[in-house]
C-alpha cells in the first residue's frame, strides 16, 4: 500500500494520542448553589445554622434563532426552579441580530437573555448594550473553558466579559476511508493525519482519487478556508495577522489544486449537484465542524459507517467559537438571567442537555462525560469522534479575536484570494497585497476601534 508503511510507526504513536479515550464521568468543577436542596436536615441539630440556598423565582425573556437548543436549556432549568418562567421567543437566522441591536439602540425592549452567533458578537462588542459577566463572578470558571473560547466572548480592549463561553467546536477532516483504501493511502484517523502533514502527499493522492473518478477537495480554495479557521483578520491590537508563512503555503495549495483539477467546485450537500457527487462517492474529504455529520448523514443510509473523522491537512489546528448566551444591558432580571446561562453552560447538568441533541460543548469538564467521550454516531460506524473533537480542541492555541470589522476585511481577504488562484500569483505576493488593500480601506474604522480601545 502506497505510502503506509513508511508512516506506520508514527501512527501508532499519534493514533495513542488522538484517540485515547479520556476516563471520569465529570460532574462540573464548580457547585452550582442554585441546584441545592432548599429544606433543612431536620435530623440535624445544628441544621437551622446552615445556610439556605435562595430560592430563585421570576420571568425570563430569552430570545434565540436555534428555538430547539433553547428550549432545551429553559426546559431544564425550570425543571429545576419551578418558580422560574422562561418565555422563548425565535424571531428568526436574520431578525434576531436586527431586532437585538434595534432595541439596544433604542434604549428598551431588549430580552433578558438572548443566544447570539459570534458575528453578531462581534458587533456588539464594541458598545455598552450587554451587560459584564464578570460582575456575577463568571471569572471563577476561566479555567473551565479552553483559551479560545474564553477570550472571544470578551470587550474589544479585554477587559469585560460580555458572552457566556459556549460551544467550541475543532474543524476537522470528513473522509471516506472506503475510497482512501482502494486508492492505497492510509484509512486510519492516526495515519492519515500525519500523512496529510506534507502537502506533496496531500497533492499526490489527490491525483490517484482523480484518476478514479474522486474529488478530494469540495472547492479549489478549501486548503485557504481551512487555513483561515485558525485565523482572525486582527489580533487584539489590531495588527494583520493573515499575512504568514502558513497562509502561504495554504495559498500554494489551493492553486495546485485548481491547476490540477482536484475540487469539484460544488456544495457538498447544499447544492443539487453536489449531493449528487458525495452521494455516489465522488468526493473523498470535507473539512467542517462536528455539526456537519448530520447533513452528511441526511445524504442516505448508504453513507452510514462509510466516514471517519480526523485533523485537518497539513497539520492546521483550527477551530473556534460559534455561539453565546448575552445579557443585555436593559435586562430587569440580570441577577436570574446570569444564574440561568450560568446552569446552562457552565455545569455538567447544563451541558449535558446540550450535547443530547448531538452538539459539540464548550465547557472542559463536560468532554469527559461518559454520555459524551465514548458516543457513536451512524454516519461515523464504530469511531468515537468526540475523542479525536477533544483532542484537537486541547490542541488550538491562541483565540480568534472578532471585530465590527471583519465582514468588510472578508469580503476584501475573498476577493484577493479569488484573484491569486485565477491569475496563479506568487502567493506571499499575493497575502501582502490583500494586507495593504484591507488596512487600506478600513482604516478610518480601525482608527476609530483603536480609540474606544485605548490604543
Amino acid at each position: 500500500m502506497k505510502k503506509k508503511m513508511a508512516f506506520l510507526l508514527v501512527a501508532v504513536l499519534v493514533l495513542t494520542s488522538l484517540l485515547a479515550a479520556c476516563s471520569g464521568s465529570g460532574s462540573g468543577s464548580k457547585t452550582d448553589p442554585t441546584s441545592a436542596p432548599n429544606n433543612p436536615d431536620t435530623s440535624n441539630p445544628d441544621a437551622t445554622d446552615q445556610p439556605v440556598a435562595k430560592e430563585l423565582e421570576g420571568t425570563l425573556e430569552f430570545w434565540t434563532f436555534d428555538g430547539e437548543g433553547a428550549q432545551r436549556f429553559a426546559d431544564g432549568f425550570m425543571a429545576l426552579h419551578p418558580k422560574v418562567k422562561i418565555n422563548v421567543t425565535n424571531p428568526g437566522w436574520n431578525e434576531l441580530p436586527a431586532n437585538l441591536k434595534n432595541t439596544i439602540a433604542a434604549g428598551s425592549g431588549a430580552p433578558d437573555v438572548a443566544y447570539i452567533a459570534g458575528g453578531t458578537f462581534a458587533e456588539l462588542r464594541d458598545g455598552e448594550g450587554l451587560t459584564d459577566l464578570l460582575e456575577f463572578g463568571l471569572g471563577d470558571y476561566e479555567a473551565d473553558f479552553p483559551k479560545g473560547n474564553w477570550e472571544y466572548w470578551k470587550s474589544l480592549d479585554g477587559k469585560k466579559m460580555l458572552g457566556m463561553p459556549f460551544d467550541y467546536t475543532p474543524t476537522v477532516t470528513f473522509y471516506r476511508h472506503d475510497l482512501l483504501e482502494n486508492a492505497g493511502y492510509p484509512s486510519d484517523p492516526a495515519e492519515l493525519y500525519e500523512f496529510m502533514k506534507d502537502p506533496n502527499n496531500v497533492i499526490e493522492m489527490g491525483e490517484a482519487l482523480k484518476a478514479q473518478g474522486v474529488y478530494l477537495f469540495e472547492f479549489d480554495k478549501t486548503p485557504v478556508d481551512n487555513q483561515t479557521a485558525a485565523y482572525a483578520f486582527f489580533d487584539r491590537d489590531l495588527n494583520y495577522v493573515r499575512n504568514n508563512d502558513a497562509f502561504a503555503q495554504a495559498l500554494d495549495l489551493s492553486k495546485k489544486v485548481k491547476q490540477l483539477g482536484l475540487a469539484m467546485n460544488k456544495s457538498a450537500i447544499w447544492s443539487d449537484d453536489g449531493k449528487a457527487l458525495t452521494s455516489t462517492g465522488k468526493v473523498a474529504m470535507l473539512f467542517y465542524g462536528p455539526w456537519y455529520q448530520g447533513g452528511l448523514a441526511d445524504l442516505g443510509e448508504d453513507q452510514l459507517g462509510k466516514w471517519k473523522v480526523t485533523g485537518l491537512p497539513l497539520g492546521v489546528n483550527a477551530g473556534g467559537a460559534g455561539s453565546t448566551l448575552v445579557l443585555p444591558a436593559q435586562g430587569k432580571q440580570k441577577e436570574l438571567a446570569y444564574e440561568f446561562v450560568k446552569w446552562s453552560l457552565a455545569t455538567t447538568e447544563g451541558n449535558e442537555t446540550w450535547i443530547a441533541g448531538n452538539q459539540t460543548p464548550g465547557f472542559l469538564p463536560a468532554y469527559e462525560l461518559d454520555s459524551y467521550l465514548n458516543k457513536t454516531q451512524p454516519l461515523t460506524g464504530d469511531q468515537k469522534m468526540n475523542q479525536v473533537y477533544y483532542e484537537l480542541v486541547k490542541r488550538i492555541e491562541g483565540f480568534k479575536f472578532a471585530t465590527p470589522v471583519d465582514t468588510q476585511a472578508n469580503d476584501i481577504f475573498n476577493a484577493g484570494i479569488d484573484k491569486a488562484l485565477e491569475l496563479n500569483s506568487d502567493s506571499k505576493s499575493a497575502l501582502q497585497q490583500i494586507q495593504d488593500d484591507t488596512l487600506r480601506a478600513l482604516k478610518p474604522e480601525l482608527e476609530a476601534l483603536k480609540g474606544k480601545m485605548g490604543n
